[in-house]
């Protein structure tokens, strides 16, 4: 299928683009009134619709091959798995106005609220980091009753005032600051003003 859709495909799109355009130019040549002309139109934008999706959906022997358990990057948003499947374990989730973003001004406020479904470890950090990747602030995460001891667990990061306004990315990790790997699925981008 790959071959077909890097070779054969966009070679058949561009001549029916070009037919699309000719076609098109029939229509308006004729006043739009030429009803078979019109269908003709709407057959091959049709086409063309169905053609670029077939170029762009995901290529079944690709998702098969992922190891790391996770989906295949698309420009679709997964939905979360239903309950029959296995629950996620260790989620942060942040008070925030927006699902992807941590706005803060650090004049008025330097603290993130947040709290920890399915917990199932004892030890949580998280790092702030630049746009190169640098790694300017790290500290452990403490539990908001001083202890990670129940399923959901409600906490507070004080964000370092000294950090200037920018863009940067909040990872969070399942272990103390001392043993955080390079990279964490859970991440939040924030901006600080």
């Amino acid at each position: 299928m790959n071959e077909l859709k890097k070779g054969l495909l966009p070679l058949v799109l561009i001549v029916i683009s070009g037919a699309f355009l000719a076609v098109s130019l029939i229509v308006l040549l004729r006043g739009n009134k030429s009803g078979k002309w019109i269908s003709r139109k709407m057959k091959l934008g049709g086409l063309i619709l169905s053609l670029t999706a077939l170029i762009n959906a995901c290529d079944p022997a690709q998702t098969a091959a992922l190891t790391d358990g996770n989906p295949p990057w698309t420009c679709y948003i997964i939905a979360m798995p239903d309950s029959t499947e296995q629950k996620k374990q260790n989620i942060f989730y942040v008070e925030t106005n927006n699902d992807s973003l941590i706005t803060l001004n650090l004049r008025r406020e330097n603290q993130i609220k947040g709290e920890i479904r399915n917990r199932t470890y004892e030890t949580f950090s998280f790092a702030v980091i630049d746009q190169q990747g640098n790694k300017l602030q790290c500290d452990n995460i403490l539990a908001s009753d001083g202890v990670f001891d129940e399923r959901i667990e409600s906490f507070s990061i004080d964000v370092d005032q000294k950090l200037p306004n920018g863009l940067y990315i909040i990872r969070f990790f399942e272990s103390a600051k001392e043993n955080q790997p390079e990279w964490s699925e859970q991440y939040f981008n924030l901006r600080l003003n």
